[in-house]
């Protein structure tokens, strides 16, 4: 528990990053939490659902969402016809935050820091400046939830996920034959890169304004690192040096053994197993998707719990773009700030699969397109329940409270196979 406070004859507790607060009467001897309903969607930049603490003053009950520079007020928490949960909550305004005159904070509580010092490299080019001009442009109101970190690190991410350890090709420099392939060919077109050369129009006015010696190699890598350190995450030493390819004479694309596309980058979904029996294990349904997913992340030199950390830092940001992927949603509600909800959630919410079709799907900002296939939560699991984690198949799911969530099939292998899920706890 984060916070513990009594309030009107209950104890109220915040666990630890979770989306509701818990309220019991100690005198009951019932071990079943009463949930309250206190589960608050929305309201700050990319959504705040996770609670930091929670106590009482002066017959109210005042909560701190964690991350956040707001209090939350809830007169009365206990359900009533007059104070439904759901309106329970108000801000209490953002008077924590310093003035505007003064250096805006970072999720972090301090002071960001420059990724670089403002050293001048042996291209001429003044990498720490490039982070300063990168940061200015990374809070854009006209962007996804107000913030381009989290498609600049899926730039980032695209352009290293080629790499082929064996082969010594692919990555972002190519294994010196010229990174940022990206911009020619069937790797601009390959259906996992959709919508990536928005990312890189984005970024354009930063390479022209530092010229020749700034390759886009470097640019989409630092682009990355700068989002991150923005947005909460470590700051990252930045070692520049990779060159622009002249051509898409040498695209590491076309030859991905695990990908219809022939992509190297893994797959969303292969679909189930012909020969899995009804009932089987999830892990033993999906072993298409999943085997895809490992073999390609093997071909990258990367282990299990390797691949369980790159996915629950990458996909707790951002969203998917059904006119893009066919898939609909953001995986997080906090989809622009660094943080374990990702691994979090998946542990912790129940999941059902849901089609384009499904009557029951709780949102349709996570409805997929036609032909396609996603898993949706449906909020914490119950603990008298087996806890979170579960999977279901939509049937009698109500939108509700739940929140506006998805995973795609290859992000909930890491719940269903046995060696991935062993690690997934580390990151929740």
């Amino acid at each position: 528990f984060d916070g513990i406070t009594s309030y009107r004859g209950r104890l109220y507790l915040s666990p630890f990053n979770a989306s509701q607060v818990v309220a019991v009467d100690p005198t009951s001897g019932s071990s079943v939490p009463f949930k309250t309903g206190l589960r608050f969607k929305g309201g700050g930049k990319g959504g705040l659902s996770k609670w930091s603490g929670v106590t009482s003053f002066r017959g109210k009950l005042y909560f701190a969402p964690h991350n956040s520079p707001v209090l939350l007020l809830a007169e009365d928490p206990r359900p009533t016809a007059e104070t439904p949960p759901s309106k329970a909550l108000e801000h209490m305004g953002s008077f924590l935050q310093p003035p505007p005159s003064e250096p805006k904070p970072s999720p972090r509580g301090e002071e960001e820091t420059k990724t670089l010092d403002s050293e001048v490299g042996a291209e001429g080019v003044d990498y720490g400046q490039v982070a300063v001009d990168l940061k200015a442009i990374m809070d854009d109101p006209e962007w996804d939830d107000g913030s381009l970190a989290p498609v600049l690190i899926r730039l980032a991410w695209h352009s290293s996920g080629t790499y082929d350890a064996q082969g010594k090709t692919g990555g972002s420099n190519n294994c010196g034959l010229g990174g940022a392939t990206m911009r020619f060919g069937a790797e601009k077109a390959d259906p996992e890169n959709a919508g990536l050369d928005l990312a890189q129009a984005k970024l354009e006015g930063v390479k022209q304004k530092h010229g020749a010696g700034l390759s886009y190699a470097d640019l989409w890598i630092l682009a990355a690192y700068v989002a991150i350190e923005h947005t909460g995450g470590p700051k990252m030493e930045f070692k520049p040096g990779r060159v622009d390819a002249a051509d898409g004479s040498k695209c590491p694309h076309g030859d991905g053994a695990h990908n219809p596309n022939k992509s190297r980058l893994p797959p969303a979904d292969l679909g189930p197993s012909k020969d899995a029996p009804k009932g089987c294990p999830m892990h033993h349904k999906e072993q298409p998707t999943i085997d895809a997913v490992r073999a390609t992340f093997e071909r990258m030199g990367l282990q299990d719990r390797e691949v369980v950390a790159l996915l629950c830092g990458g996909h707790v940001y951002g969203r998917c773009h059904r006119e893009r992927t066919g898939y609909a949603g953001p995986w997080v509600e906090e989809m622009t700030i660094f943080s374990n909800e990702y691994a979090a959630d998946m542990v912790g919410d129940k999941w059902v699969e849901v089609t384009h079709e499904s009557p029951d799907c709780p949102h349709d900002e996570v409805r997929p397109a036609p032909g396609k296939r996603q898993y949706v939560s449906l909020g914490p699991g119950d603990e008298d329940e087996g806890g979170g984690g579960e999977v279901g198949d939509g049937s009698g799911s109500e939108g509700g409270g739940a929140p506006k969530q998805m995973m795609l099939i290859s992000d909930m292998a890491l719940l269903w196979d046995p060696k991935w899920r062993l690690w997934l706890p580390d990151y929740a």
